[in-house]
């Protein structure tokens, strides 16, 4: 056995031990982490190898922890809780936030106007706005929503850019109409075009 003050086990056992430890079944442990059953008892068997404890009493009718098993199991599911909430929290702070681009009259005619009863439906979210009249290399610019994307405007939702077709199609030829004053007729692929 390993000399265990020198033990760094990976995270890997270190996941595959609490999933056993928490359903007390290699095998159900194994389907969470979707590898079978016997790479999770080999990883707890380099575990145990590695710690020079027994972390596991295998019966006839399944495993229980050891107190060794169990002081370790607590530690580890705290841990990996916390990195878990710390993910979390990176990730939703990311995403609270929305950078739209657009021309400046779409930004004046549309969307502005819309901008305080979007922020009142989503307090949570801050947006960013790039109004010009230049064209902007989306992939370099991190812009999440553009005025070419009316769908995701038009519902009023950053993360979700499934409007209804037909609300879509409305939303569009008003949006058309108050920004050029004329009539507008449906192209395909959802592009418009006007006709003065």
């Amino acid at each position: 056995m390993t000399e265990p003050s020198s033990v760094r086990p990976s995270l890997d056992l270190l996941r595959g031990f609490e999933a056993a430890a928490r359903h007390l079944s290699f095998t159900h442990a194994a389907q969470e982490l979707f590898v079978t059953q016997s790479a999770v008892s080999r990883q707890i068997k380099t575990l145990e190898d590695g710690l020079g404890v027994q972390l596991f009493v295998r019966g006839a009718r399944g495993i229980a922890l050891t107190e060794a098993g169990e002081r370790l199991y607590r530690a580890v599911s705290a841990a990996l809780g916390q990195v878990q909430e710390a993910i979390a929290s990176l990730t939703s702070a990311a995403s609270r936030t929305v950078t739209v681009t657009c021309t400046l009259a779409f930004c004046s005619l549309w969307l502005i106007p819309r901008l305080l009863s979007f922020q009142k439906a989503h307090p949570g979210v801050e947006v960013h706005i790039s109004a010009a009249n230049e064209v902007v290399n989306h992939d370099r610019s991190r812009i999440d929503v553009t005025d070419g994307d009316r769908a995701a405007l038009a519902c009023q939702c950053p993360h979700d850019r499934r409007a209804e077709p037909a609300r879509r199609a409305r939303d569009e030829r008003r949006l058309a109409g108050e920004l050029h004053g004329s009539r507008v007729r449906r192209e395909g692929r959802g592009e418009i075009s006007t006709r003065r």
